[in-house]
């Protein structure tokens, strides 16, 4: 009686696995689709991540660069930058993709300068930033107005 039940069982077993081997089109085709919406959803986010980090690297790049342009500055003695000193800090800098432009510096009773950055990978205009000797770090570039 329990083998002829057992068997029964394993028929049963064995007809339902016949029916199930694999899965269907429909199936197949929801998962690509709820894939799809999901990564267009992350993607845009992504991308949007790596520019952020991009323009906070010009802008922590600048304002090192103006802490290094104003310690040069007010280190002379007398109040007065040698031309050598200006010379040495004006100019291109690069690392890791970003490039800093140290412009013209005008010394006197005020120093006066404008730094501009931008990132290599960074393609729009709206991505450069500035930092003068007065006020933090702004969008766009030296040439724009103050």
């Amino acid at each position: 009686m329990i083998t002829k039940l057992h068997d029964q069982v394993a028929a049963i077993r064995a007809r339902r696995d016949e029916g199930e081997k694999g899965f269907t089109l429909i199936e197949l085709l929801v998962v690509v689709i709820i894939i799809g919406i999901l990564a267009a959803i992350a993607i845009p986010v992504f991308l949007g991540q790596q520019s952020q980090a991009r323009i906070s690297a010009v802008e922590s790049a600048l304002t090192n660069a103006k802490t290094e342009v104003v310690a040069a500055l007010v280190s002379s003695v007398d109040g007065t930058v040698p031309a050598a000193t200006i010379t040495r800090i004006q100019g291109n800098y690069s690392q890791d993709g970003v490039t800093i432009t140290i412009g013209a510096i005008t010394t006197g009773t005020t120093a006066t300068f404008c730094i501009d950055g931008f990132h290599a990978a960074a393609t729009a205009a709206a991505d450069r930033r500035h930092v003068r000797d007065t006020g933090g770090v702004r969008n766009g570039t030296c040439a724009t107005p103050a």
